[in-house]
Formats: C-alpha cells, structure tokens, sequence
C-alpha cells in the first residue's frame, strides 16, 4: 500500500476517534510543505476566535488532503500546488493564498551561501559531491532530494531545465518533515525545503546566485522558486469553517502571511 495512502488511512482514523472533532473545530488536512504558514494562520485566527478551534495534524500530502475534504473527513484541504484537472471532479472551492519561496538549505554546519546554477545542478544530479569544491569543508555532500512529483522539486526544476531527464544523487525523503528531520539533524547535508521551514529551524540557506534577498532578507516578488500554496473545500461549509475562511482570506489573514517568509497573492 502506498505510503500516503497508509498516512491517510491512520489520519482519518484518529480523527473521528478524537472527541471534539465535530462542532467548532475546524480540520486542516494535507500538505507537510509549509505546514509552518498554515501553523502561523491557525494561531492568528485562533487570537481572534478563542472559542474556536484550528487543528493542523501531521501531512497526509496535498493529494490525500483533497481526499480528505471531499470524503468530509477533514473541512479544509491545505495544499502546496494548484488542484489537479482530475481533482476537479470533486467540486470542490480553491482559493490560493501564497507564494512559498523553495530554497536550498544545509545543516547549520555547512558555511556555503551561494551556488551557481551549474553548482546546484551537479550537487542534484551527483556531478558534485564535496563542499570542498563550493567553497566548503572537505567532506562529502549528503544530499535529501524530494520526489519529482513534490512541489518543492517541480518549483525548483522549473527553474533549472537542465534537470530534466538527469537521474538525481542522494536520498529520497517522502515528505516534508522528513526532509526537515535529515537535513536538522545530519552533519553537511545538502537539500530542497521552504523558505519559512529553513528559516524556523535555524538550516543555513543556500541561494542561488541572482535570486538571494535584498539587505532587509525579504524574497523579491519575482523569486522564481515558489510553491503556491492553497486551501480547498465543500461549498456550504459549517460556520466555524465559513469563520476561518472569511479571515483567513480577507485582510487579517492577508496581514498575518506579510508577518512570514512568504509573497502573499493579491486577493
């Protein structure tokens, strides 16, 4: 079985096993990429509407948050792309909220700033395999790819063509937390995260020369390397859900995003 599937099937269990899931508490299912923004947009609104709930559980992926939503076992789905053509089938409502910029980031031991883009491509790609050779300690790089389907892969391949049809190096971390955890906590490793998760957990970011940030350390609006992340759900939500939506979508929500590491959408 595959292992989304697997962490779908847990979370649904322990959902409607958890009292309290019903009435003013609204469920967040889905995408570990940016769970920090989503976390952010919990507490705000929860300041403005302490007799409300917002719980943001363990990722089950954007796709198993889509699932979710339109089975009714979760009221938003959180999501770090766009719907699908073939999600569309479940009529669900889509509204984008961000711009979450994707970085390269090491362990905090690892003094490397900036890589050219033929340097962040032979890392990927095992053309590269020693800090030495970026400017680095002498020892190898160890490197926590995500999987080509993941968002934060496909925002950075749209920025490097060159990586397309090239077999990549390293390790294979199927979801966002457990990038985080490998790169956290292995010495000179080397991988694809969130702006906002790097930053939060102290990794030392990596940028690619031409697209680092200004003296302020804010992302210009033009950084290529974005996820666009979202929230998706049943029309006619109950009117906790219709609460959360209303901030989180309006001026509040927006005013809370500008507070991270994030290009908010216009509304």
């Amino acid at each position: 079985m595959p292992r989304s599937v697997i962490f779908l099937v847990v979370f649904v269990v322990l959902l409607w096993a958890r009292p309290g899931a019903c009435g003013e508490r609204v469920i967040l299912a889905g995408t570990g990429d940016g769970q920090e923004v989503f976390e952010h947009l919990a507490r705000a609104y929860m300041r403005a509407y302490p007799e409300d709930a917002v719980d943001v559980p363990p990722t089950v992926g954007s796709s198993g948050g889509v699932r979710c939503a339109a089975a009714g076992t979760c009221d938003v789905a959180r999501l770090a792309r766009p719907l699908k053509d073939k999600e569309l089938r479940f009529m669900l409502a889509y509204q984008p909220l961000a711009r979450v910029p994707v970085v390269f980031a090491s362990h905090p031991g690892v003094g490397v700033q900036r890589l050219s883009r033929a340097q962040a491509v032979g890392v990927l790609t095992g053309g590269i395999t020693n800090w030495k050779a970026l400017g680095g300690p002498d020892h190898r790089i160890l490197v926590v790819q995500r999987e080509l389907s993941e968002a934060p892969h496909a925002a950075v391949a749209a920025h490097l063509p060159e990586l397309a049809g090239q077999p990549l190096a390293g390790r294979v971390a199927y979801d966002a937390a457990e990038a985080l955890a490998a790169i956290a906590g292995t010495e000179f490793s080397f991988g694809i995260v969130s702006l906002p998760a790097a930053r939060a957990l102290g990794l030392n970011v990596i940028w690619i020369e031409g697209l680092a940030p200004g003296p302020s350390g804010a992302v210009p609006s033009d950084y290529p390397m974005c996820m666009t992340h979202g929230l998706a759900w049943l029309p006619e939500p109950a009117s906790a859900v219709r609460r959360f939506l209303d901030f989180v979508l309006g001026p509040e929500g927006r005013a809370a995003l500008a507070e991270l590491d994030v290009l908010p959408l216009a509304p």
